[in-house]
Formats: structure tokens, C-alpha cells, sequence
């Protein structure tokens, strides 16, 4: 399931197929259908043979079990007829390595097989360009097995993906609904969660996008307009999850705005779950997310960085975090978190930074040059934040500007504990320094 497709050679159009539109349904042909599984040699419910066919179009309308997976050829546009596609083997539903022009809309719910024990994706799509989802979709099931996803994207060979758009509304119940490594160019908008969040006992992060540096640098990542709930049971660090690798693999150019993330572990608890998490990459704008419930709501390990007006409430970790005391493994400089927000956090951090906004750096690594301008930090329950502001793990952080704003509800309003290089400047309820 995790192997590059092999594309069967495609048969040449029939005359009577191209440039119109074909129909696959269970019932076969017949009555304003062209395919089904009855005239199915390749098993795949009509799917394949309607690719083969050449048509301009192809609609899928109707409940299919999928036991064969379908090879898509360049240039196929499929539309979900209010279809029903379940998992029923250990197979992808439909797969492309190296192919372009590829679209799916319609409206359409799917099925990984969990009760059946299944492996397999809704897509494989490896190395492909020019990629779009523009749907009404609902998906359940697909994150029973490690790394079982409705959409997973890789390289093929050492080639990237690019170009991919992913629209419209998916409601994801349990599944991760894409996971894309070594993709540039990619805009992911309209994924959330039903009344209630997810429900799987270990659910992997909704929306993944990474880079292992195989196929060299990659950027252009937008993320927006999502809102999805953890159901409390979250175990994936990060519902929004972008991160790249050391060097070559790190992600160049990334954009998350209008995210709505949370309630993703119980509040307090030891729980290490964020809502989202950028690291290795550079030149990020992070805008307007706002939620709690979470470990860190917004994790910021990455250089050349703008974020803007999020708001944090009842988090375990730091509402808003540049750096991390454990994880981050590179240097990162030059950040700005301006008009942010965090209230009741640092609800799990019994005995090191429990702050609403911190900074933060692992031994052996650098933050360097981070400014806060105009940024709130309070604790309204008198016990839970113990400061405003501050800092923390075993590395070195250097140039941290604090600019305007207000901390309010702590005895400590700044905790320095790394003795780190620190100007304060007109912020409520701290002394200026430095």
C-alpha cells in the first residue's frame, strides 16, 4: 500500500468515449450507464475500464465495495455522483504515479474497511502535478492502521508532487485525509469535524505535510479555513501538521490562516498534543488560529516567521510558542508574534514554563531575534498560568523583544530562568528592562 503504483498501459480511447462523458454505477450498463461490475474484467466496479475508455468525464454514482485498485491515466476528471465507495481488500482505491491533470469533485463518502481490518488509501497519488479536490466528501475508517490515509502523496522517484488544491467541505470522522511528502505548491481548505470531533482511539493528524528532502526543497504550502475538533482523545502532536527535515528537506514558504483547532487531550493532564505544529521551515505567516484544549496550540519552530492574531484558552502547554524546550533539533531566528492571546495555559507544566506565550530552545540549538509586539497573556482562575511570559528547555535564546501588550493575573509576570537576553518595553503589568 505504501509502494509507487504500477500503471498498466492504458487502452486507447474508443471513438465512441472521447470527449463525453461516461457513467459508472452498481446497476452496469444500461438506462444511461456505460460501466459497473458486471462488464468489469479488471474488477474495479467499471472504474478502470471507464479511464481506459478515454472519456472527457467520468461520473460515479452509486455504493461500490472496492476490492481492485484503479490506475488513473493524465487528464481525468472524475465526478461523485453521491457515491459510496468502501474498502474491501488490502488495496488503494485509486492510484497514479507521475500523472497530471487529475480532479475529483461531486459529492462522496468513503469507507477504509476498519471493521474489516483493510489496508490500503482512498488515493496514492506519487510524483503527480496539477492535482484538484474540489468535493462534498465524508470519510471514516482510515486511520485505524498506522499510516492508512484517504489521500497520501509522495515523490515518485526522486520527483515531487506539485500543484495540488483540496476544496470544498471534508468532514472527517477518524481518518487522516491527506498526507502529502515532498509536494510544493499545495492549498488545503474546508477539512473538519463533526459535532463531537474525532472519534478513533488513536487518530493521526488530519492534514500532514511534509518534506524528507529526497526529492530537494519544497514550499508553497497554504493551509485555511479548517476547523476541527480532537474529541479529547488526540494522540498526533498537531491536527494542522507541516514539518520538514534538516537542510535540503526544510519547507519554503508556508501559510495557515482561519484555523479553528482544540480539544484535543483532557486539560489538565500530562498530554503533549498540539493544535498546530510548523517545524523545520521558513519564511511561515501563521494568522488567526485560535482554540485550546490542546498541548501548545500554536508550535512555531521555524525562521523568518509572522505570527499574527491567535488566541489560545485552556491549554496544557504554551498557547503560543516560538522554539521548544524538546524537540526542535536546528537553529531558528528572526520571529514575530504580534497581537496574540493566550489565557489559562501552562495548565500541565507543573514545574517549568507554565506561560500563556513563551520562547523556548533545546539544548544544543539557537532561537535567536524573536519580537512579541502588542501580545496578552492572563490567568482569570487565580492557579493555572503561573506567568505571563516566558522561557524555557536547556538551549541558548538570544534577542527577545517584548513590546506593548499586557500580562495580568500572575505573581511572576515574566520567568527567565535561562537568564536569556531580554528587553521589555511598555507592556501592562511588567517593568521595562533590558
Amino acid at each position: 500500500m505504501t509502494n509507487d503504483p504500477v500503471s498498466a498501459p492504458p487502452a486507447p480511447p474508443t471513438p465512441a468515449a472521447r470527449g463525453r462523458t461516461v457513467v459508472v454505477a452498481a446497476a452496469g450498463p444500461g438506462n444511461g450507464v456505460d460501466f459497473g461490475p458486471g462488464n468489469s474484467p479488471s474488477g474495479t466496479n467499471g472504474f478502470l475500464e471507464a479511464v481506459r475508455s478515454g472519456a472527457a468525464k467520468i461520473v460515479i454514482r452509486g455504493a461500490f465495495t472496492v476490492t481492485a485498485p484503479t490506475n488513473l491515466a493524465p487528464n481525468v476528471h472524475i465526478e461523485f455522483d453521491d457515491a459510496a465507495l468502501t474498502l474491501g481488500a488490502n488495496v488503494n482505491m485509486f492510484q497514479a504515479g507521475g500523472k497530471n491533470n487529475l480532479s475529483f469533485t461531486g459529492k462522496v463518502r468513503f469507507d477504509g474497511g476498519r471493521s474489516a481490518g483493510f489496508g490500503g488509501f482512498g488515493f496514492l497519488l506519487n510524483g503527480c502535478s496539477d492535482v484538484l479536490f474540489d468535493w462534498q466528501c465524508d470519510v471514516a475508517n482510515f486511520a485505524q492502521s498506522p499510516g492508512k490515509f484517504l489521500i497520501n502523496g509522495n515523490p515518485q522517484g526522486t520527483t515531487g508532487g506539485r500543484n495540488l488544491t483540496f476544496r470544498g467541505q471534508t468532514v472527517t470522522h477518524d481518518s487522516t485525509v491527506i498526507r502529502l511528502i515532498d509536494w510544493s505548491q499545495v492549498d488545503i481548505s474546508g477539512v473538519v469535524t463533526p459535532p463531537g470531533g474525532l472519534t478513533a482511539s488513536v487518530p493521526l493528524a488530519p492534514v500532514a505535510i511534509l518534506s524528507s528532502g529526497a526529492a530537494g526543497p519544497v514550499g508553497g504550502i497554504s493551509v485555511h479555513d479548517c476547523a476541527m475538533d480532537g474529541g479529547g482523545i488526540q494522540k498526533m502532536s498537531g491536527l494542522v501538521r507541516i514539518f520538514g527535515a534538516l537542510g535540503a528537506g526544510n519547507i519554503d514558504g508556508v501559510k495557515c490562516n482561519n484555523l479553528r483547532l482544540g480539544n484535543m487531550i483532557p486539560i489538565p493532564s500530562d498530554g503533549l498534543a498540539d493544535g498546530l505544529d510548523v517545524n523545520h521551515a521558513v519564511n511561515v505567516q501563521i494568522g488567526n488560529v485560535t482554540g485550546g484544549r490542546c498541548c501548545d496550540l500554536v508550535s512555531c519552530i521555524a525562521s523568518h516567521a509572522v505570527v499574527s492574531d491567535c488566541v489560545a484558552e485552556d491549554c496544557n502547554g504554551i498557547g503560543i510558542l516560538v522554539g521548544d524546550g524538546g524537540s526542535q533539533t536546528e537553529d531558528i531566528s528572526d520571529i514575530t508574534v504580534r497581537n496574540c492571546v493566550a489565557t489559562n495555559c501552562g495548565r500541565g507544566l507543573k514545574f517549568v514554563n507554565a506561560s500563556g506565550i513563551g520562547v523556548a530552545a533545546t539544548q544544543g540549538t539557537r532561537t535567536d531575534r524573536v519580537t512579541f509586539e502588542n501580545c496578552k497573556s492572563h490567568d482569570t482562575t487565580g492557579s493555572s498560568q503561573k506567568f505571563g511570559f516566558g522561557f524555557g528547555g536547556g538551549g541558548t535564546i538570544t534577542n527577545v523583544r517584548i513590546v506593548g501588550g499586557e500580562l495580568s493575573g500572575f505573581d511572576q509576570p515574566i520567568v527567565n530562568p535561562t537568564r536569556a537576553g531580554l528587553q521589555v518595553r511598555g507592556v501592562a503589568g511588567a517593568s521595562d528592562s533590558g
